[in-house]
């Protein structure tokens, strides 16, 4: 948001919460996509986001798919989020 705002950054970091006690019991399924012409800070942190996932052994699926920072690659990707989850879910 704007003004940046550290406590809540830090508060929803996503690696910060990755210890949390609703990841040792039940680890979700993650997809995780980003467009090749995204910003770069965004593609990096998705591959360390995936990496990181992986490591702790929670099933994480990366996308990186043409197109750039826009409705026309976010409409894209979420069909293809929500046919993965259809079939995840079952």
């Amino acid at each position: 948001g704007a003004p940046f705002d550290r406590v809540i950054f830090l508060r929803w970091n996503i690696f910060r919460r990755l210890d949390g006690a609703a990841f040792r019991s039940h680890p979700p399924k993650v997809w995780l996509s980003a467009a090749d012409h995204d910003f770069p800070s965004i593609v990096s942190g998705t591959v360390r986001l995936h990496l990181e996932l992986r490591s702790r052994s929670i099933e994480s699926n990366l996308r990186i798919d043409k197109g750039g920072h826009d409705w026309r690659f976010w409409q894209s990707a979420v069909v293809s989020a929500l046919r993965w989850l259809r079939f995840t879910a079952c």
